[in-house]
Parts: C-alpha cells; sequence; structure tokens
C-alpha cells in the first residue's frame, strides 16, 4: 500500500492486496486466487459499511450455536477447547488418504502440484464438490467421536454444513 498526504489529506496511490484463502485448502494442490488493485479511474460505488470487529461472522454464528447447546455438551466444548488432540478433526492418516483421494482424481495431479499445469474449470469444481464432501464426512466423524449428544452433533453438523456449502457458492 503506498499512501501520500497532501493538503490534509490521505491520499491512496496505490494498492495491491492477494487473497489465496479457500475451501480447497489441501497440501499439495494449488489454489485459485485474486488480486486486488486500485482501478485507473474513480467511480462511486453503492457499498455498505461493514465495520470490523475481533471475530468474524462465521465466529459469532459459531458462539452462538454453542450457547444455544445443552449445558452437557456446552461443557463438551469446553474440554475440548482445552486439548488440541481432540480439536483435531483428521488423525495424520486421515489427512493423507483424503489428499490421496483428491490426488487420484487428477490424471497428472503431479503436473498441477509442480505448477507445470492449472486447473481446468471442470476440474475445479470436481475438486470443490469432492473437498467438500470429504470435510463434510470428515466433521461427521469428528463430531461422532468429540462426546457431544447426538443433538449437538445434528446441530452443529447443520451449522458447519451450510457454511461449507456457502463458500462453494449453493
Amino acid at each position: 500500500m503506498k499512501m501520500s498526504f497532501e493538503h490534509g489529506m490521505i491520499h491512496l496511490e496505490s494498492l495491491a492486496g492477494h487473497s489465496d484463502l479457500d475451501v480447497k485448502e489441501m497440501p499439495g494442490f494449488p489454489m485459485p486466487a485474486m488480486d486486488y488493485t486500485v482501478p485507473k479511474y474513480t467511480y462511486a460505488v453503492a457499498q455498505p459499511l461493514r465495520p470490523r470487529g475481533w471475530l468474524s461472522e462465521s465466529e459469532k454464528k459459531w458462539e452462538d450455536a454453542i450457547r444455544a447447546l445443552s449445558k452437557e455438551d456446552q461443557a463438551t466444548w469446553e474440554q475440548i477447547k482445552r486439548d488440541p488432540n481432540t480439536r483435531r478433526f483428521q488423525s495424520d492418516a486421515e489427512q493423507k488418504a483424503s489428499t490421496d483421494k483428491l490426488r487420484r482424481l487428477l490424471s497428472d495431479a503431479a503436473a498441477v502440484e509442480a505448477g507445470k499445469r492449472k486447473l481446468t474449470p471442470a476440474e475445479e469444481k470436481i475438486l470443490d464438490k469432492a473437498v467438500a464432501d470429504d470435510m463434510l464426512v470428515t466433521i461427521k466423524n469428528w463430531l461422532a467421536r468429540s462426546g457431544f449428544s447426538p443433538a449437538g452433533q445434528a446441530k452443529l453438523f447443520a451449522l458447519l454444513s451450510e457454511s461449507i456449502q456457502s463458500r462453494l457458492g449453493k
């Protein structure tokens, strides 16, 4: 970011940003990225103000969901928060199996991983769906072994499933 100060005003001269967060964040797979830059000409855009808080909207939804659980399930969540081993969704072996399964979806995954070739839009769609499906199974399995009641598992799974599906634009 480059700024200048002139006549009591701060002017944004240039801005270059890069975003590459995506639900496809799996080891060994490149993620599509977006670059943000200041446009050449100024124009007005009707944009609502969105103040940023300490926590994100999704974290608020999670905290609201936890508060809506039974006291027993809330206690289970407190135990999970204290123990990093129970917070892991997948073991190393499960994570490797998931990554291997995704690699098998591409005939030349090694070329994609090496950056010699980009994913086609069709391949991106296939991987998006496969990653989302894998994440849902992983979350369901984690919830089943987490100690939450069946009702708590269902509520949390619904929230997490909705979050994953909304990130994929479904």
